[in-house]
């Protein structure tokens, strides 16, 4: 039997699995706590992302200036690499005053980047949440945004 035949064969067992398993696997168990959020043995599905949101402020806290040193040092021997390449490739300035700027733009654009990306991704977020609950009917103010902390 060839690969591709067996791999079809597994992919539909496991829909079939799927679609015949029991109602209670693929949803939520009603008077468990599971649909009201009260589960988890009194941890509710908040809780536990705030609990996750502390964690990643503490991680993140400590990784930033890291990653910032880095950055700046890559970048540093970036444009250095570029400089180098560009001095010796083109005679004249106008080709290489266009890489030199291409590079510190693009060099500008991840610092930036680096700079306001927790922020810019907390917006985005709860930009999809807003979304996500004006679509559903749900009052948004009571959705925890765990990667915003």
């Amino acid at each position: 039997m060839k690969r591709s035949k067996v791999v079809v064969i597994l992919h539909f067992l496991v829909v079939v699995a799927f679609a015949l398993g029991p109602a209670a696997v693929m949803a939520q168990i009603p008077g468990t706590g599971a649909d009201t959020g009260a589960g988890f043995n009194g941890a509710g599905p908040g809780t536990i992302a705030n609990s996750f949101a502390q964690s990643t402020q503490v991680w993140l806290n400590a990784m930033y200036p890291i990653a910032t040193t880095l950055f700046w040092t890559l970048a540093t021997i970036d444009l250095t690499w570029t400089c180098i390449t560009l001095v010796l490739q083109h005679s004249e300035l106008q080709p290489w005053m266009a890489g030199f700027i291409r590079k510190i733009l693009t060099i500008g654009f991840f610092a930036v980047l680096l700079s306001n990306g927790q922020t810019w991704i907390a917006a985005i977020v709860n930009f999809f949440i807003s979304i996500g609950g004006t679509a559903g009917g749900v009052d948004v103010s009571t959705l925890v945004c765990w990667i915003c902390g």
